[in-house]
């Protein structure tokens, strides 16, 4: 092979690799657009969402009663505020057809002495406790002298002073 015919198969060479380099290049900007990523993903979910749907029928085939009381389970989890509500406003209705009965029937009967009111008892217990209530009121430093006095801290006139037991000043 002489030196002019190698040079044009190297030229031939070089065109045939540009050329599929090109059309990889090509192929990529087409797998990289989004609408490409977009599809391809779809097509894996709902191939897996068929093999899951698939699996979840297969289960229910095989432990139909399992499943249900399992979907039963979860409605009602689901479901639970408004079942409550209902459950409460029959309660509440019936009790209140029960009071109406009651009171239609006989007369009113007096509370013993000392006996709370139904009235008086839902007053109490829906009302806040005061602030503070249940607690020692204790002022800034109230809990730091009774620490010291504890620790045998003596406080006289803003200074504080350590005491020896009996009472004598430890820097006398």
């Amino acid at each position: 092979m002489t030196h002019a015919q190698a040079l044009a198969a190297a030229k031939a060479n070089q065109i045939r690799a540009h050329r599929e380099l090109a059309s990889t290049i090509e192929a990529l900007q087409v797998r990289l657009t989004p609408d490409y990523i977009v599809s391809h993903a779809l097509r894996g979910v709902k191939g897996k969402s068929a093999e899951i749907a698939d699996g979840a029928i297969q289960a229910v085939k095989e432990r139909p009663a399992a499943v249900s009381g399992a979907a039963a389970a979860a409605a009602l989890f689901l479901a639970r505020g408004p079942i409550m509500a209902a459950f409460n406003k029959f309660r509440n209705r019936s009790s209140e057809d029960e009071q109406d009965a009651d009171t239609a029937s006989a007369e009113p009967i007096a509370p013993a002495p000392g006996a709370e009111s139904k009235e008086q008892h839902d007053d109490d217990r829906n009302r806040k406790p005061a602030r503070g209530a249940g607690r020692k009121p204790r002022g800034a430093r109230a809990g730091k002298r009774e620490d010291e006095r504890e620790r045998g801290v003596r406080i006289s006139a803003g200074e504080d002073q350590r005491s020896l037991p009996g009472g004598a000043p430890a820097g006398a």
